[in-house]
């Protein structure tokens, strides 16, 4: 049996990753692609905590949790999804940690070190939107977390996290969805996919 692939979703709050994240799987469904979607922090009783109490925690204690949630995720979701042969597709990886630990006013080596035995996904998507755009779908949401009150700030990091990995060698893609609509930039994606694994 072939083995799967581990594919990343990325994007600033509000950018409409949910929305096209559900496109992507109504096409694979329609495709009788084998798939298993998945986010972080996960559904875990440890991700269901970060989730409900994320304003608690001071900044190294907060970047912990996720780190520890990550390798909990890689072991008991993707890596046996991968080795399953399904399309491991995962709403929020390691570029989050990037943006919003960094966000909480951490460095850039303590982020790193705690994520340094992750697996690298075979295709990371970033997808972005104009700062305008980002500040309108996030005035509907009843409440902020306090990652999702500086929208320039959050852009701008995502734009370097994604330099950062570009220069590490992770495969990445960056989708304009201002310019698109869903079913374009899922069936986009969709092929993205097929090239990953034909190549793999």
């Amino acid at each position: 049996m072939q083995e799967g692939c581990f594919i990343v979703l990325e994007g600033p709050n509000g950018v409409g990753k949910t929305t096209i994240i559900n496109t992507v799987c109504d096409q694979l469904n329609f495709m009788h692609v084998s798939h298993v979607r998945t986010k972080e922090p996960t559904t875990s009783e440890l991700g269901v905590y970060i989730r409900k109490n994320q304003n608690k925690y001071s900044k190294e204690v907060l970047a912990c949790l996720v780190a520890a949630n990550r390798y909990e995720h890689l072991q008991t979701v993707v890596t046996p999804g991968i080795q399953a042969g399904n399309i491991v597709l995962c709403d929020r990886y390691f570029p989050s940690s990037l943006v919003y630990q960094l966000m909480d006013g951490l460095e850039l080596l303590f982020v790193e070190g705690l994520n340094q035995q992750i697996l690298i996904p075979h295709l990371t998507i970033f997808l972005t939107a104009k700062e305008e755009v980002v500040k309108t779908r996030l005035r509907e949401r009843d409440q902020l977390t306090r990652f999702e009150r500086d929208q320039k700030k959050e852009i701008q990091l995502y734009q370097e996290a994604q330099a950062l990995l570009e220069n590490k060698g992770w495969n990445i893609l960056s989708i304009d969805t201002d310019s698109q609509t869903v079913s374009a930039i899922a069936e986009l994606i969709v092929q993205e996919i097929k090239k990953v694994i034909n190549d793999h």
